[in-house]
C-alpha cells in the first residue's frame, strides 16, 4: 500500500540550518564592514559603509526567502496534487485489478496482457465477404498484430488482434466466423464464452489510463513542477511496482503501436526514484 502521508500540514518557516546560515551571514557582513572601514576619517563614512553592508546583507536575504518561498509552494502542490492522482489511481485500479494485477510481482509478459484484451485471428483463413462482416462489428476493435512470434507465426500479415467485444447469444454469425478463422490466444484456452463476459477494449483504455496517472506524474517531476522529495515519500514504492509490472508491455506497445517517447517520463521518473531510495 501507498507509504502514508506524513508531515503534509507544514508551515512555512526557517528550519534550524537555515536559521544558523541567516546568523552566519550578519555577522559575516558585520566584520567584513568593520574591516572596510578601520580606517575610515569620521563617523560618518563609517555609518555610510554600515549601512551599505546591511543594504547588501538585506537583499540576500530577501532573495535567499523568496527562493525558500517558491520552494514551499513546490511543495505544497506537489501534495496536493498526488493527493488528487492518487484517488484516481485507486478508483481505476479497483475495477483494473478485475483484470489485471497491479502488485504483481513479476512482470506481465505481452501475451499475458494480449489474451486479457482479445485473442488473435487468421485473416487469410476467411472470405473477404467474412472479412468485411467483421470489420463492420468490431471497427476500431480491429488492430494488426504483432505478437505473432508467441503463437509460432512467421508472418503478422496473416493475422489480426481483435478485442474482446460483447457478442449477443443470437449472433451466431459472428462466432462461425471467428471459428473459421481459428481464433487463437498465447495460452489456447479461450472459448466462445469469453465474448459475452466483457468489453476487452475497454480493458486496454483503463490500462493506459493508469499507465497515464504515472507518466503525468513523471512529467510533472522531470519538468521540476513536482517536488521529487515529496513524491518519493509518498509514492516510492507504487511507482516503482507500477512500472516494473508492465514494464515488457510499455516497452512493446512503444515499439509497434506508438513512438520512443510514450511513456518515457514514467521511465525516467522510475529511475530517479529508485536510485534516490525510500527515505523516512
Amino acid at each position: 500500500m501507498e507509504e502514508k502521508n506524513k508531515n503534509t500540514n507544514q508551515t512555512f518557516a526557517l528550519n534550524e540550518k537555515e536559521t544558523y546560515t541567516f546568523i552566519i551571514i550578519l555577522f559575516a557582513l558585520l566584520i567584513l564592514s568593520f574591516i572596510v572601514c578601520y580606517n575610515c576619517e569620521n563617523i560618518r563614512e563609517f555609518g555610510d559603509y554600515i549601512s551599505k553592508f546591511f543594504i547588501a546583507g538585506t537583499i540576500i536575504v530577501a532573495i535567499l526567502q523568496q527562493l525558500k518561498t517558491k520552494q514551499w509552494n513546490k511543495k505544497q502542490i506537489t501534495i496536493k496534487q498526488i493527493h488528487h492522482i492518487r484517488s484516481n489511481l485507486t478508483s481505476i485500479t479497483n475495477t483494473l485489478n478485475l483484470f489485471l494485477n497491479t502488485n504483481r510481482k513479476q512482470p506481465y509478459k505481452v501475451s499475458e496482457i494480449h489474451s486479457i484484451f482479445g485473442c488473435i485471428i487468421n485473416w487469410n483463413l476467411i472470405s473477404k465477404e467474412d472479412q468485411k462482416i467483421l470489420e463492420k462489428f468490431f471497427k476500431n476493435y480491429i488492430q494488426s498484430c504483432h505478437d505473432f512470434k508467441t503463437i509460432g507465426e512467421t508472418n503478422h500479415n496473416n493475422l489480426r488482434f481483435v478485442f474482446y467485444k460483447q457478442i449477443k447469444d443470437d449472433s451466431t454469425d459472428i462466432i462461425n466466423i471467428l471459428k473459421k478463422a481459428k481464433y487463437i490466444t498465447p495460452s489456447n484456452n479461450y472459448n466462445n464464452q469469453d465474448w459475452q463476459n466483457y468489453d476487452g477494449y475497454k480493458v486496454y483504455k483503463l490500462l493506459h489510463s493508469f499507465l497515464g496517472e504515472y507518466e503525468y506524474i513523471g512529467t510533472a517531476i522531470n519538468r521540476e513542477t513536482f517536488d521529487i522529495d515529496i513524491v518519493n515519500h509518498l509514492m516510492h514504492t507504487s511507482i516503482i511496482q507500477a512500472y516494473n509490472t508492465f514494464e515488457i508491455y510499455l516497452k512493446h506497445f512503444r515499439k509497434f503501436h506508438s513512438g520512443d517517447t510514450l511513456y518515457k517520463e514514467f521511465e525516467v521518473m522510475k529511475n530517479k526514484i529508485e536510485k534516490m531510495g525510500l527515505k523516512i
